[in-house]
């Protein structure tokens, strides 16, 4: 049964998220079980979280292989499909939950920035497949999706649903395309690669200050298709920030006020990025480069040519549906799941082992 099949897989992506296993064998956990009494102790918390993970899972794990008892006794699907709905809701809330617990600022929005790499028109092109990947699946998920910037070789868009960072932070980094290059007269295979940001969009002053002393604002016209199009005020906004060498350029509204609203929200967003980025390459430098070979230097591949695949390097999951990956539909939501699921399960047992795990 489909709906069985479904629920399994959720319920084993959920124990590899919280390392049940690991979890189940935690010192802390054993030591509350011997004591009979979770609530006294130095680590009383952290045992009842740990208590309350497992119990968790081997709760829904038991109703799980209630339903497959049920259906190898004669129930049909049909029969089993609300107490299989119901359980596959709460267990892909519990996932969410799991994965998200890892990730700053999980319930933000976020801003998604697709750059292009070396490579021309190619590049290019597969920088603008990608955006409208994410576009178009941030679309299906609910919550807006709003875009920012798109250029030749950048495009940026505002995904404004409930939880988009939780969604799309490990979905940063580079991503390869394998294809016929449709700007080679002569047919040939060409590669081309991408790389995407993905930063939490917070309020203003949250997460980091900005001087206004350190910014050069600038107001321009904005540019357009020409007749009515063309706006006549200056709202277009130019914001430099000194120190860094950012810049920020929105012209996508007509008031200059929104345009300078929206600009100062994308650069809280790369001084953020930048912050961040910095913090793990000095990480990474401690560490004989650890988080580089975790990670790789590509993210994902997409092959269109000589067969159709898309395989992510870092959790291993593959599928050979890589037209309905692009398109942003539910072959991307489990591409997505796998990784967020792969990286949890790293921060889990890095926890674990170096007695930090919180849920």
């Amino acid at each position: 049964m489909r709906a069985l099949a479904v629920l399994a897989r959720q319920l084993s992506l959920l124990g590899r998220a919280s390392c049940i296993d690991a979890l189940r064998a935690h010192p802390l956990l054993l030591a509350a079980n011997d004591d009979g009494d979770a609530s006294a102790g130095p680590h009383a918390r952290t045992a009842g979280r740990i208590r309350a993970a497992v119990e968790q899972h081997d709760r829904i794990a038991a109703a799980v292989a209630d339903l497959h008892e049920l259906a190898d006794t004669g129930f049909s699907e049909p029969d089993l499909a609300d107490d299989a709905a119901r359980l596959l809701s709460e267990t892909d809330a519990a996932l969410s939950a799991t994965t998200a617990q890892w990730i700053p600022h999980a319930s933000s929005p976020c801003l998604l920035t697709v750059s292009a790499g070396a490579g021309g028109a190619d590049s290019e092109d597969w920088a603008r497949m990608l955006a409208d990947m994410y576009a178009a699946h941030a679309s299906r998920i609910g919550g807006g999706v709003r875009w920012l910037e798109q250029s030749a070789r950048a495009h940026s868009l505002e995904v404004l649903a409930d939880g988009a960072t939780a969604a799309y932070t490990g979905e940063a980094g580079v991503h390869r395309l394998v294809r016929v290059s449709p700007f080679n007269a002569a047919g040939k295979r060409h590669t081309s690669f991408a790389a995407v940001a993905v930063t939490p969009l917070l309020e203003e002053g949250e997460g980091i200050r900005i001087d206004p002393k350190d910014l050069d604002v600038q107001v321009f016209r904005s540019g357009g298709a020409g007749g009515q199009s063309v706006n006549t005020t200056d709202s277009a906004v130019r914001v430099v920030h000194r120190p860094s060498g950012i810049t920020v350029v929105c012209q996508q509204e007509r008031s200059q006020h929104r345009n300078r609203a929206t600009a100062m929200r994308i650069l809280h967003a790369r001084l953020l990025e930048r912050e961040r980025a910095q913090a793990a390459k000095e990480k990474a430098a401690r560490h004989d480069s650890a988080a580089s070979n975790a990670f790789g230097s590509q993210l994902r591949s997409y092959v269109l040519h000589p067969y159709h695949a898309v395989k992510c390097h870092a959790s291993g999951y593959s599928t050979p549906r890589a037209t309905a990956v692009l398109d942003g539909g539910d072959e991307l939501d489990r591409v997505i799941e796998s990784l967020r699921v792969h990286r949890a399960h790293l921060a889990a047992s890095a926890a674990i082992a170096n007695g930090t795990w919180v849920s």
